[in-house]
């Protein structure tokens, strides 16, 4: 979006949505999103498949699979 595309008020919406994740955490991803995380190797990134329990399920760019803790999750 751009400043022809912004309506009065945007600009205080956002901040407070960034001031209530700031205090209150941000979600965590679901099924379908686009993700980035921490491993032994560096940074990976892939789309989540399927969420059991703490693991996701993750399709990596190169169509294997990997299992994803939300810790390992990139914040941005």
């Amino acid at each position: 979006m751009d400043a022809n595309e912004r309506m009065p008020g945007d600009a205080e919406a956002a901040a407070a949505v960034a001031g209530m994740q700031d205090v209150y955490g941000r979600p965590l991803p679901s099924v379908g999103d686009w993700i980035s995380w921490h491993s032994a190797d560096g940074i990976r990134s892939g789309r989540i498949e399927a969420i059991s329990g703490d693991v996701h399920l993750v399709m990596q760019k190169d169509g294997t699979l990997a299992n994803v803790s939300p810790s390992q999750i990139a914040r941005a």
